[in-house]
C-alpha cells in the first residue's frame, strides 16, 4: 500500500475510534483491508442482526472509492447476495475524496434501513422483485436472513477465526 493511501486511511480509522458511528465495531486493518461489524440499524429490517463487513482501498485511495463488502449474507436490493458487494452510488460513480469511512457507514446505515429501490439497478434481482411486488414475503425473507447468518453468535464465531471478538451487545 502506497504511504499517502496508507496514511489518509490511518487518519479515518484514528478519527473512527474518536468518534465511532453507533452500532459499529472495527477490529483491524490487515495489509489493504479494514475489518469490521455494524449491527442492523434500530426499527429497521436488520435491528438484530450483526453483519460482518470488509472494507478493502486501493493504492489510488482517496482518489478512487474503497470497496465494501457484507461478509455476512444479507438480503437486499442493493447487496449482491453471493460475494456481499454493495450498489452504492457514493462508492461508484458519486465517489469523491472528501468520503471517509465514517461516512461510508452513515450511508450502508442508511441503505439498511430503507432500500428504496426506485430503480431496477439493484444488485439482487430477487429481492428487487419481491420487495415491489410482495412486501410482506420480502420483509419476511430479511428477518430469516438476519436471524440465520447474521445472529450474534455466528458472526461471533466467524470473528474468532480472524481472532477478533465483537463487542457489539447483543
Amino acid at each position: 500500500m502506497v504511504g499517502s493511501a496508507l496514511k489518509r486511511i490511518n487518519k479515518e480509522i484514528k478519527d473512527f475510534f474518536d468518534d465511532p458511528p453507533e452500532r459499529t465495531q472495527l477490529f483491524g486493518f490487515i495489509k489493504d483491508i479494514l475489518y469490521g461489524v455494524l449491527q442492523g440499524p434500530p426499527n429497521s429490517l436488520y435491528e438484530n442482526g450483526f453483519f460482518q463487513f470488509t472494507i478493502k482501498f486501493s493504492n489510488d485511495y482517496p482518489w478512487k472509492p474503497p470497496r465494501f463488502l457484507f461478509q455476512t449474507k444479507i438480503f437486499h436490493p442493493y447487496i449482491n447476495e453471493e460475494f456481499g458487494s454493495v450498489y452504492l452510488d457514493i462508492l461508484k460513480d458519486q465517489w469523491c475524496p472528501a468520503i471517509t469511512i465514517q461516512k461510508i457507514i452513515f450511508y450502508i446505515h442508511s441503505l439498511l434501513y430503507e432500500p428504496n429501490p426506485d430503480d431496477d439497478d439493484g444488485m439482487n434481482d430477487s429481492a428487487v422483485k419481491l420487495y415491489k411486488t410482495n412486501r410482506m414475503e420480502y420483509e419476511k425473507t430479511v428477518r430469516e436472513y438476519t436471524s440465520k447468518y447474521a445472529n450474534f453468535s455466528t458472526v461471533q464465531n466467524e470473528l474468532k477465526k480472524l481472532n477478533f471478538a465483537m463487542k457489539l451487545s447483543n
